[in-house]
């Protein structure tokens, strides 16, 4: 599965979500199956993953869990 640019999730990356049209989220990939990619302790995996963005190696990101 990829993001909105093409890349490959992998478990561990953090990637940027939007949230209840304006709030920006940024989350950690848990769990990756034949089904779906899981964020945090989700029990339901994205519903549409290649509308968030991979942000893991973006510079002066600082995230905080």
């Amino acid at each position: 599965m990829r993001d909105m640019i093409g890349r490959e999730f992998q478990v561990g990356d953090y990637v940027a979500k939007a949230m209840y049209g304006t709030d920006l989220r940024i989350k950690r990939v848990t769990k990756i199956t034949a089904n779906g990619v899981y964020l945090g302790r989700a029990k339901n995996p994205l519903t549409y993953p290649r509308c968030v963005l991979i942000v893991s190696d973006v510079k002066g990101i600082e995230v905080r869990e």
